[in-house]
């Protein structure tokens, strides 16, 4: 990807993101991601220690714990959908802001020369294919 395309890409991230939601939702990706690999881990220690020494108590102990890691997991799961998500509506509703205000601003020439309905369409189709 050009430089130029990832420069416009964070000009346009700055001005559309709401830095606190996206911290919350990075955040809540990386304790997913953390659940999700830890869980391995724990269900390596329950047949090493619970099930071959035939530990009753340590596989229930172990059991619990996974329960409350998946949990865990699928709260945080939540968490990030909903902050992602509603970062990219707000994203479109400020790009599709900033467009109207633009076409708002050309001058009376253009807008004889083509109807305003026809501008706002293409610049949408052009931001929408990138």
């Amino acid at each position: 990807m050009p430089k130029k395309r990832v420069k416009t890409m964070l000009k346009i991230a700055r001005k559309t993101l709401t830095c606190w939601a996206t911290c919350l939702a990075s955040l809540f990706l990386l304790v997913q991601v953390a659940c999700d690999l830890y869980l391995p881990a724990v269900t390596a220690n329950l047949v090493d220690k619970g099930i071959v020494g035939k530990n009753l108590p340590y596989i229930w102990q172990t059991g619990g714990k996974m329960l409350l890691i998946s949990a865990l997991g699928l709260l945080v799961a939540f968490g990030n959908i909903y902050f992602a998500s509603h970062q990219a509506m707000q994203v479109g509703q400020r790009l599709r802001n900033m467009l109207f205000a633009k076409v708002l601003t050309f001058s009376d020439d253009i807008s004889l020369m083509q109807p305003a309905e026809t501008l706002l369409n293409e610049e949408g189709t052009n931001i929408s294919q990138g």
